[in-house]
């Protein structure tokens, strides 16, 4: 008996010291948020870096930089989309046929076996591509212009599909149509398909920003 008692006042005892103060360990905070210039309409912004530099960070203060401006565009994330459970051919539904098939088309997604397919079947690469399409479809149906936004951009697709992808909302991306897209990826190669006009390369807290010398037509 004596000795459970002994156990108790030594677990108690324990307790009163193990309530003396601790130093408390924060991560460090940047003084100011990061950020970079916004696109202008026509206009690509590519975040690239290693994995961990930053990338997702800087693009959600882009975020709320764009959403205090007065004229805050609509911001369409393509990972927020997703896709009906309908055939492929009846995703793009705001489309004419035509308008669908060449938007299925520039991301690989316009053969004869995949269009009648749900696209529940679709595999995770596909289901990428064709958020692209079904961003791109919306951002055109925006009139007062809008920034299409993707994090791990192209990361489901091989290097041949990707380059594809990108070279697609290249084209689709320029002054008439009005939309401004931000992507953001570790695969830095992909600048040359994207033909980016702003480039930020995140490195771990510090982020340097290159501006293209042509802007897009």
């Amino acid at each position: 008996m004596n000795t459970d008692r002994m156990r108790i006042a030594a677990v108690r005892n324990w307790f009163e010291l193990d309530r003396s103060p601790r130093p408390m360990f924060r991560p460090a905070l940047h003084a100011a948020p990061p950020t970079c210039p916004l696109p202008a309409a026509g206009q690509i912004l590519l975040l690239t870096g290693p994995s961990g530099s930053g990338k997702t960070t800087l693009l959600r203060a882009i975020h709320k930089q764009a959403a205090k401006l007065d004229d805050a565009r609509p911001w369409i994330d393509l990972a927020l989309l997703s896709a009906p459970n309908r055939a492929l051919i009846n995703c793009l539904r705001h489309s004419e046929l035509r308008d669908a098939m060449h938007l299925l088309a520039g991301v690989g997604l316009a053969e004869a076996s995949l269009l009648l397919k749900s696209a529940r079947f679709l595999s995770e690469g596909q289901h990428f591509r064709l958020r692209v399409a079904m961003g791109l479809e919306r951002a055109q149906r925006e009139r007062a212009g809008c920034l299409l936004v993707c994090d791990e951009f192209a990361a489901p697709l091989d290097d041949v599909t990707a380059a594809t992808v990108a070279m697609t909302i290249r084209r689709a991306v320029d002054v008439k149509s009005g939309i401004a897209m931000i992507l953001a990826t570790g695969r830095e190669s992909l600048a040359g398909a994207l033909a980016p006009d702003i480039i930020a390369r995140c490195d771990f807290g510090t982020i340097a920003v290159t501006t293209s010398t042509t802007q897009s037509k």
